[in-house]
């Protein structure tokens, strides 16, 4: 579910940037944004099957599921990578503005990710505790 938001999240700023910003230069092909999505993809579930679920199984058994716990390392999780990525595709010679942006941008799409995952997790829970 966190996937299927945040790549949401990314056509919606594509399209912004390629309608506003860049819309004197006609349509961009995405072709190769997609292609370079599906190593993307394949990474993401991997990393939610080994990492992600082994976490909430033991997050859950705590009863601690939205706690002091999970919220402040998902938050720093989001921080840091926000800002590696925001670090990696930050043109310096455009400035700082472009580096806040490539940040919030990025970071907006970590929580977008990051709480449909968690709470796809939680509502599977909810389902499966009912049952």
């Amino acid at each position: 579910m966190g996937l299927i938001l945040s790549l949401s999240f990314f056509q919606l700023i594509d399209s912004f940037y390629s309608d506003v910003q860049y819309a004197d230069q006609g349509h961009l092909d995405d072709t190769f944004i997609y292609i370079l999505l599906v190593p993307v993809i394949i990474a993401a579930l991997l990393f939610q099957a080994f990492v992600i679920l082994p976490f909430w199984k033991r997050i859950s058994n705590d009863g601690e599921l939205f706690g002091l716990r999970l919220i402040p390392i998902v938050s720093l999780l989001c921080i840091l990578s926000a800002l590696f990525f925001a670090l990696v595709i930050w043109t310096p010679k455009f400035g700082i503005i472009n580096f806040i942006e490539s940040f919030l941008i990025t970071f907006t799409f970590f929580i977008v990710y990051w709480a449909g995952n968690l709470l796809s997790l939680r509502l599977l829970d909810n389902i499966n505790g009912s049952v």
